[in-house]
């Protein structure tokens, strides 16, 4: 049937020809412009015409140096219409061989409409090449421009004027903004840009970082310094360190188990979070980065603490320093949920912990025990502690007997292994000459056996030898 229709259609394109009809027709050969060798791709074969395709064929050749056919329609094509299609396609895969560039063409192409009008022997045909390349060549030629064209704020100066190699810039704004539109413009249209559009800014000190990933991976870093200009800043001071206070809300992060309050901090209401039971009182600090973080806050003292605040599914505890060590533990350093916290360490078990701390909930200060593996506390119970301590000790006691029981059994097997040794020696002594003494009787013994019975046989022949000479006599006589 197929050698059928192959013969029909190239009857058909060989002997109907009506010259003088327009008509627009066209083959196309669709590939992508670029391939990695060893991936694969796909090939489009277009046959489209302006009136109804009646029959067509081609075939499809390719640089068998660079590319190999991998599956699809068949290579050559003799196909025909239904009376109202005017576009037929067809789909190819190929692999990339080796670098270099590959054609896909198609040759012997005719077409036919469907009503006769027209018999296009050479109809107009678009071939396709594309570049192959090996992937360390394709990153090779990828951009390593990670440059910023322009970066400004919309609305403010920035300091100094931009400069695609200068990397650090300054902006004051007023202490009324709280958001600022930050705006760039990459040297390479390859290139990516993250830290761009609307950002949040609270007062102080602000820092935006502007990054530049260029086509090659390559990364630059713009920083904005954004200065909010506070005219009444209120300083503080926690552990060497210079902080601000915050004064907007919604810059601050709400505390699990506190309420929303205002405290007046220089005469002026700051945000704050109170927590009743505890009885404790935290606001929100900004170092020069423009970090922020929750600090505790002493009304009467005015002075600022950090917050250690551990989190664990059944307790939200806040360690407190340790005054005093009970007797079997040393104070050290542990970080607890990255948390650097005082506990006390057990003398005997190496992974027993106790923290002090205060619970969120009640605002109640204890001793609570931790444990390393599941990150987890428990209310520390003394009775507890000194029935592991005890059964620790057992277990060592245990340890210890069996360890001595088995040393006294392998000193007894090596005693005994020693004392067989010099048995076997001894046997081996006695028993040596007692051998070589059987051998020589044993010898001797078979030596006189032999002789008496050499004896015996010399004897029965002398008798049987006087026995027959007296029968000769008697014949005789």
């Amino acid at each position: 049937m197929k050698k059928l229709k192959t013969i029909l259609i190239s009857f058909v394109c060989t002997f109907l020809f009506i010259a003088g009809v327009d008509a627009s027709n066209s083959i196309s050969v669709s590939a992508p412009s670029l391939a990695v060798v060893g991936s694969t791709f796909e090939v489009v074969v277009t046959v489209s015409s302006t009136d109804p395709l009646g029959a067509w064929n081609f075939g499809v050749t390719y640089d068998s140096e660079y590319v190999a056919y991998q599956s699809g329609r068949a290579l050559s094509i003799a196909d025909v219409g239904n009376g109202s299609k005017k576009v037929e396609t067809y789909k190819y895969v190929f692999k990339a061989l080796k670098a270099g560039t590959a054609n896909i063409r198609v040759q012997d192409a005719s077409m036919v409409d469907w009503d006769n009008k027209f018999h296009d022997q050479n109809p107009p045909i678009k071939n396709s090449t594309l570049t192959i390349k090996t992937q360390s060549q394709i990153q090779a030629s990828y951009s390593k421009d990670n440059n910023l064209k322009s970066l400004s704020v919309e609305g403010y100066e920035i300091s100094p004027a931009f400069d695609k190699n200068t990397l650090e810039y300054t902006v004051s704004v007023p202490d009324t903004v709280d958001k600022i539109n930050v705006k760039a413009v990459a040297n390479d249209a390859k290139a990516r840009i993250k830290g761009t559009g609307t950002i949040n800014i609270s007062e102080g000190a602000n820092k935006i970082e502007v990054i530049v990933t260029a086509e090659n991976g390559s990364v630059k870093t713009y920083t904005l310094n954004i200065d909010v200009r506070d005219l009444n800043p209120i300083t503080a001071k926690v552990d060497g360190k210079d902080y601000t206070v915050v004064k907007k809300e919604e810059l601050l992060t709400e505390l699990i188990g506190f309420s929303k309050t205002t405290v007046k901090i220089g005469d002026i209401d700051i945000p704050a979070f109170k927590n009743d039971r505890a009885g404790l009182l935290a606001v929100g600090l900004k170092d020069s980065d423009g970090k922020i973080e929750m600090f505790l806050y002493d009304e009467e003292k005015e002075t600022y603490s950090v917050f250690k605040e551990i989190r664990n599914p059944s307790l939200n505890l806040l360690p407190v320093e340790i005054e005093s060590v009970p007797e079997g533990f040393t104070k050290e350093k542990l970080k607890i949920n990255g948390i650097e916290c005082d506990v006390m360490k057990s003398d005997d078990l190496s992974d027993f912990y106790i923290i002090y701390a205060m619970n969120l909930e009640n605002g109640e200060k204890g001793y609570y025990q931790y444990d390393e593996e599941t990150k987890g506390f428990i209310k520390y119970d003394s009775q507890i502690f000194d029935i592991v301590k005890e059964q620790k000790e057992e277990y060592v006691l245990y340890i210890f007997l069996t360890a001595g029981i088995a040393g006294a059994f392998l000193l007894l097997v090596i005693v005994l292994g020693a004392r067989i040794s010099k048995l076997k020696k001894l046997l081996r002594k006695v028993a040596k000459p007692k051998t070589e003494e059987h051998v020589s009787s044993s010898q001797s013994s078979s030596e006189e056996k032999v002789s008496s019975h050499d004896e015996e046989i010399e004897t029965e022949d002398d008798d049987d030898f006087l026995e027959l000479k007296k029968k000769k006599k008697k014949k005789r006589k």
